[in-house]
């Protein structure tokens, strides 16, 4: 009994060094993987990747939620109608504003002021509003992601860093949000509604899945839920390309990643609408830039622009 409980001891004492063997070989093979992922985003190699699990997708919910579902659309819609309808019959207001808070992708680094997506947005919808009597200002707050601020403490600055009179405000994070940026998001809106205007908040992200902005977190969607009727949203550059209907997927299986570095062309066009109308090659192409590297081009940037837009 004494040889087989001793027997019985080495062969699990066997199985757990083998056991921690294969771990530490799979950790190093993770390692590796992530290592080469890593050299594969800087390069611009990586793709987009469809969520697991979406919440409020359409697909999966019941009759009850799709209904409720469509009544947060319509509370965001309706929010952006009363902002609208607010600003253009009001006799006392002549200007329109919207004020944007956020990193370098905000800011538009990389890329000229002019092919920045506030600049773009400024001149699509100018002259709409110039019909109407208003003139329309979209301010660039902007700043580099190592200027000391985040997006934990800027929104708290909110009025001092653009106009405490914006009709509507733009945030954008993207590459520094880790856990627990939904806090800072609900307290701008918070924090927004506090201001003259009361503003709703519309959130730019530059990545975003194939099938869904940030819905594949829970606390994002009870976020876009929750404030709806305040006129909460987001919108993913990424995301926003892949509901156009282009086949990304088969693309990058045939080595052509739109979304890489320094690639000209969206698989819808090859330069911006006011790049069509340049006489000089190298800047028509320049416009044509999806994303610079992980900041967006003017290219991406008109997605985005034509988004809020609601063109």
């Amino acid at each position: 009994n004494d040889d087989k409980k001793n027997n019985n001891n080495k062969d699990k004492e066997d199985n757990n060094n083998d056991d921690k063997k294969n771990n530490k070989n799979d950790s190093k093979e993770n390692n590796k993987n992530d290592n080469k992922n890593g050299k594969n985003r800087k390069l611009g190699k990586t793709f987009v990747k469809r969520a697991k699990t979406i919440h409020n997708h359409p697909d999966n919910l019941t009759p009850e939620q799709i209904q409720q579902h469509k009544h947060y659309s319509k509370q965001r819609t309706t929010k952006l109608i009363t902002t609208m309808a607010r600003a253009l019959l009001n006799p006392l207001q002549d200007d329109f504003k919207i004020g944007t808070i956020g990193s370098s992708v905000a800011a538009g680094h990389d890329n000229c002021h002019y092919d920045s997506y506030e600049s773009q947005l400024q001149r699509t919808l100018s002259s709409i509003f110039q019909s109407a009597g208003m003139n329309l200002i979209v301010q660039n707050a902007g700043e580099g992601g190592g200027c000391g601020d985040t997006h934990e403490n800027q929104v708290f600055c909110i009025t001092h860093n653009v106009s405490p009179d914006v009709d509507i405000i733009h945030y954008s994070w993207t590459y520094f949000e880790h856990g627990g940026a939904e806090k800072a998001r609900e307290s701008l809106i918070r924090w927004g509604q506090q201001m003259p205007k009361r503003p709703m908040v519309h959130h730019l992200v530059a990545r975003g899945k194939a099938n869904t902005c940030e819905g594949d977190s829970k606390e994002n969607a009870m976020l876009d839920n929750t404030y709806a009727a305040y006129g909460y949203n987001a919108f993913c550059i990424q995301t926003g390309l892949y509901f156009g209907g282009h086949d990304y997927d088969k693309e990058q299986e045939e080595g052509i990643n739109r979304f890489g570095w320094q690639q000209v062309g969206d698989g819808y066009h090859n330069t911006t609408r006011y790049g069509e109308l340049e006489e000089d090659e190298e800047r028509r192409n320049g416009l044509g830039t999806v994303y610079r590297n992980w900041h967006p081009g003017p290219l991406g940037f008109q997605i985005a622009s034509d988004a809020f837009a609601y063109v």
